[in-house]
Protein backbone atom coordinates (compact mmCIF):
# COMPACT_ATOMS: atom_id res chain seq x y z
CA UNK A 1 0.00 0.00 0.00
CA UNK A 2 1.19 3.67 -0.67
CA UNK A 3 1.31 5.99 2.29
CA UNK A 4 -1.58 8.33 0.82
CA UNK A 5 -3.33 4.44 1.33
CA UNK A 6 -2.37 3.64 4.73
CA UNK A 7 -3.34 7.22 5.68
CA UNK A 8 -6.81 6.99 4.56
CA UNK A 9 -7.55 3.78 6.55
CA UNK A 10 -8.33 4.46 9.96
CA UNK A 11 -10.16 7.71 8.52
CA UNK A 12 -12.25 5.80 5.99
CA UNK A 13 -12.97 3.35 9.34
CA UNK A 14 -13.63 6.23 11.17
CA UNK A 15 -15.77 8.01 8.93
CA UNK A 16 -17.45 3.96 8.59
CA UNK A 17 -18.28 3.88 12.60
CA UNK A 18 -19.66 7.05 12.93
CA UNK A 19 -21.78 6.01 10.27
CA UNK A 20 -22.90 2.80 11.49
CA UNK A 21 -23.43 5.18 15.03
CA UNK A 22 -25.45 7.57 13.38
CA UNK A 23 -27.64 4.89 11.35
CA UNK A 24 -28.06 3.57 14.29
CA UNK A 25 -29.09 6.09 16.37
CA UNK A 26 -31.57 7.19 13.98
CA UNK A 27 -32.58 3.84 13.31
CA UNK A 28 -33.41 3.39 17.58
CA UNK A 29 -35.38 6.98 17.90
CA UNK A 30 -37.34 5.68 14.42
CA UNK A 31 -38.41 2.96 16.48
CA UNK A 32 -38.84 4.84 19.77
CA UNK A 33 -41.34 7.08 18.30
CA UNK A 34 -43.36 4.59 16.45
CA UNK A 35 -42.15 5.18 13.22
CA UNK A 36 -41.95 1.76 12.21
CA UNK A 37 -41.50 1.98 8.70
CA UNK A 38 -38.34 4.25 8.96
CA UNK A 39 -37.05 1.74 11.68
CA UNK A 40 -37.21 -1.15 9.34
CA UNK A 41 -35.28 0.99 6.07
CA UNK A 42 -32.80 1.57 9.38
CA UNK A 43 -32.46 -2.53 10.48
CA UNK A 44 -32.17 -3.47 7.07
CA UNK A 45 -29.60 -1.44 6.12
CA UNK A 46 -27.67 -2.17 9.68
CA UNK A 47 -27.59 -5.52 8.21
CA UNK A 48 -24.90 -4.28 5.82
CA UNK A 49 -22.16 -3.63 8.45
CA UNK A 50 -20.03 -6.07 9.94
CA UNK A 51 -21.87 -6.04 13.86
CA UNK A 52 -20.89 -8.19 16.43
CA UNK A 53 -23.49 -11.30 16.97
CA UNK A 54 -25.07 -9.63 20.02
CA UNK A 55 -25.92 -6.49 18.05
CA UNK A 56 -26.84 -7.99 14.90
CA UNK A 57 -29.19 -10.25 16.82
CA UNK A 58 -30.62 -7.89 18.68
CA UNK A 59 -31.30 -5.58 15.25
CA UNK A 60 -33.00 -8.86 14.20
CA UNK A 61 -35.06 -8.89 16.98
CA UNK A 62 -36.14 -5.58 16.81
CA UNK A 63 -37.02 -5.80 13.10
CA UNK A 64 -39.14 -8.69 14.16
CA UNK A 65 -40.54 -7.02 16.87
CA UNK A 66 -41.79 -4.70 14.57
CA UNK A 67 -42.92 -7.09 12.45
CA UNK A 68 -45.35 -8.73 14.81
CA UNK A 69 -46.66 -5.68 15.10
CA UNK A 70 -47.80 -4.92 12.34
CA UNK A 71 -49.17 -8.39 11.72
CA UNK A 72 -46.61 -9.44 9.65
CA UNK A 73 -45.94 -13.03 11.33
CA UNK A 74 -43.49 -15.01 8.63
CA UNK A 75 -41.74 -11.68 8.17
CA UNK A 76 -41.09 -11.53 11.71
CA UNK A 77 -40.28 -15.52 11.84
CA UNK A 78 -37.35 -14.61 9.11
CA UNK A 79 -36.77 -11.89 11.25
CA UNK A 80 -36.10 -13.81 14.37
CA UNK A 81 -34.28 -16.77 12.60
CA UNK A 82 -31.99 -14.64 11.01
CA UNK A 83 -31.36 -13.01 15.01
CA UNK A 84 -30.78 -16.73 16.02
CA UNK A 85 -28.18 -17.10 12.72
CA UNK A 86 -26.12 -14.28 14.22
CA UNK A 87 -26.67 -15.41 17.73
CA UNK A 88 -27.67 -19.18 18.26
CA UNK A 89 -26.97 -18.79 22.09
CA UNK A 90 -29.52 -15.56 22.46
CA UNK A 91 -32.67 -16.74 24.95
CA UNK A 92 -34.27 -14.36 23.86
CA UNK A 93 -34.39 -14.39 20.07
CA UNK A 94 -35.52 -18.41 20.68
CA UNK A 95 -38.30 -17.02 22.81
CA UNK A 96 -39.58 -14.39 20.46
CA UNK A 97 -39.37 -17.13 18.33
CA UNK A 98 -41.15 -19.33 20.26
CA UNK A 99 -43.49 -17.06 20.74
CA UNK A 100 -44.60 -16.08 16.92
CA UNK A 101 -44.16 -19.47 15.59
CA UNK A 102 -46.88 -20.82 17.94
CA UNK A 103 -49.45 -17.73 18.62
CA UNK A 104 -49.61 -16.79 15.09
CA UNK A 105 -48.73 -19.20 13.29
CA UNK A 106 -49.73 -22.38 14.63
CA UNK A 107 -46.17 -24.15 14.04
CA UNK A 108 -46.22 -25.47 17.63
CA UNK A 109 -43.94 -28.59 17.16
CA UNK A 110 -41.18 -25.81 16.14
CA UNK A 111 -42.37 -23.71 18.98
CA UNK A 112 -41.54 -26.05 21.70
CA UNK A 113 -38.17 -26.44 19.72
CA UNK A 114 -36.90 -22.77 20.34
CA UNK A 115 -38.34 -22.56 23.63
CA UNK A 116 -36.54 -25.77 25.13
CA UNK A 117 -33.16 -23.75 23.47
CA UNK A 118 -34.77 -20.71 25.54
CA UNK A 119 -34.84 -22.43 28.51
CA UNK A 120 -31.38 -24.22 28.26
CA UNK A 121 -29.53 -21.14 27.56
CA UNK A 122 -31.37 -19.44 30.49
CA UNK A 123 -34.47 -18.02 29.85
CA UNK A 124 -36.74 -16.80 32.45
CA UNK A 125 -38.58 -20.30 33.56
CA UNK A 126 -41.65 -18.81 34.68
CA UNK A 127 -42.61 -17.40 30.98
CA UNK A 128 -40.93 -20.78 29.29
CA UNK A 129 -43.40 -22.84 31.58
CA UNK A 130 -46.10 -20.48 30.90
CA UNK A 131 -45.78 -20.61 27.06
CA UNK A 132 -44.97 -24.72 26.86
CA UNK A 133 -48.26 -24.77 29.08
CA UNK A 134 -50.28 -22.76 26.30
CA UNK A 135 -48.58 -25.07 23.58
CA UNK A 136 -48.83 -28.67 24.55
CA UNK A 137 -53.08 -26.90 25.43
CA UNK A 138 -53.21 -25.88 21.82
CA UNK A 139 -51.53 -29.18 21.13
CA UNK A 140 -54.20 -31.39 23.20
CA UNK A 141 -51.77 -32.59 25.67
CA UNK A 142 -53.62 -30.81 28.50
CA UNK A 143 -52.16 -33.26 31.28
CA UNK A 144 -48.57 -31.91 30.46
CA UNK A 145 -49.94 -28.39 30.34
CA UNK A 146 -51.20 -28.25 33.49
CA UNK A 147 -48.21 -29.90 34.62
CA UNK A 148 -46.60 -26.75 33.42
CA UNK A 149 -48.91 -24.48 34.45
CA UNK A 150 -48.54 -25.98 38.34
CA UNK A 151 -44.56 -25.66 37.41
CA UNK A 152 -44.47 -21.75 36.61
CA UNK A 153 -47.09 -21.62 40.14
CA UNK A 154 -44.39 -22.99 42.14
CA UNK A 155 -41.31 -20.92 40.34
CA UNK A 156 -43.90 -18.09 40.93
CA UNK A 157 -44.21 -19.01 44.67
CA UNK A 158 -42.33 -17.01 47.33
CA UNK A 159 -40.10 -18.66 49.55
CA UNK A 160 -40.46 -19.04 53.14
CA UNK A 161 -37.70 -16.46 54.44
CA UNK A 162 -35.46 -18.52 56.72
CA UNK A 163 -35.39 -15.21 59.21
CA UNK A 164 -39.30 -15.06 59.49
CA UNK A 165 -41.17 -16.73 62.53
CA UNK A 166 -43.87 -19.11 61.37
CA UNK A 167 -46.59 -16.78 63.61
CA UNK A 168 -45.35 -13.72 61.43
CA UNK A 169 -45.64 -15.60 58.18
CA UNK A 170 -49.45 -16.46 58.89
CA UNK A 171 -50.26 -13.02 60.42
CA UNK A 172 -49.33 -11.95 56.52
CA UNK A 173 -51.90 -14.11 54.70
CA UNK A 174 -53.89 -12.23 52.54
CA UNK A 175 -57.70 -12.45 52.80
CA UNK A 176 -60.25 -12.50 50.44
CA UNK A 177 -62.51 -9.95 52.32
Amino acid sequence: LSTKSRASIPHSMASEDNNLQGLLTSTLTHHKNGELEQAMVGYKSLLDYKLNPQTASTICSNAGAIAMSVGDYALARDWFTKGIDAMPDNPTTHYNLAITLTSKLNEHEEALYHLEKAANLGYDAIKVKHLKGNILQDLGRVEEAQQCYADAESFSSPSPSPYSSSSSSSSSSISSN
